[in-house]
């Protein structure tokens, strides 16, 4: 492959239960202070494409082999939401909801990023 991908893009071939789990499981201590946007263990947001999970961390991505619904039921939903069909948000990273229209939202990410939000998932988030 490209080595340029392969530096952004780690492909993982573990179940998630173990250290993908880990990985997304790894937050801050009682005390410490939030996760910054460049931290690399805390992902901001998760995207489901097909049989597997991009995990977005900062400038970091890492493919997970999983699907979206999988990892749903691995993480604790005090910290994380469905809000699409495709997407999976922190919910300490979310900034703020923007409606479009016609049933149709964007999740405003403490970043910038924008992530879609369908209606179905709208009472997902606080």
């Amino acid at each position: 492959g490209h080595p340029c991908l392969a530096e952004q893009t780690a492909i993982v071939q573990a179940p998630v239960t173990r250290a993908v789990g880990q990985k997304l499981e790894r937050h801050r201590a009682p005390g410490a202070a939030m996760p910054g946007p460049e931290d690399h263990t805390h992902p901001v947001w998760i995207e489901g494409q097909g049989n597997y999970a991009k995990l977005h961390a900062g400038r970091a991505t890492h493919l997970v082999r999983t699907t979206l619904s999988a990892l749903e039921r691995e993480l604790d939903p005090a910290r994380f939401a469905r809000v699409h069909r495709s997407a999976i948000v922190a919910l300490d990273r979310v900034r703020e909801l923007l409606s479009l229209g016609g049933g149709e939202y964007r999740v405003v990410l403490t970043d910038g990023t924008r992530v879609p939000m369908s209606q179905r998932y709208r009472d997902r988030l606080p």
